[in-house]
């Protein structure tokens, strides 16, 4: 069984370009699937609806939503592929 790298957090944001969409809870990122979860704590329903979307970490972290549920204020998404070390930015379906 391949091993398995998460990354945890106790606070995030979703932003809709410089917009707050949500304030997010305590998060974690699978690195081999790129899942993200997370508690929402508050949402605009409006602005999460608008694509793209990306989630921002404190220390400024971000990373571009692919895929987004949202159920029982739980948060599932799918990340898209960072970008390389020439900046090229690997395609999302989002």
């Amino acid at each position: 069984m391949p091993n398995t790298f998460a990354i945890r957090g106790q606070a995030a944001e979703l932003r809709w370009g410089y917009h707050p969409a949500a304030t997010l809870g305590a998060w974690s990122l699978d690195a081999m699937t790129r899942t993200f979860t997370a508690s929402m704590l508050t949402v605009d329903d409006f602005k999460v609806s608008q694509r793209p979307l990306d989630v921002v970490t404190p220390n400024g972290w971000r990373w571009r939503i692919d895929t987004l549920q949202i159920v029982d204020g739980a948060l599932t998404a799918t990340l898209c592929p960072q970008r390389d070390a020439h900046g090229t930015q690997p395609v999302c379906s989002a």
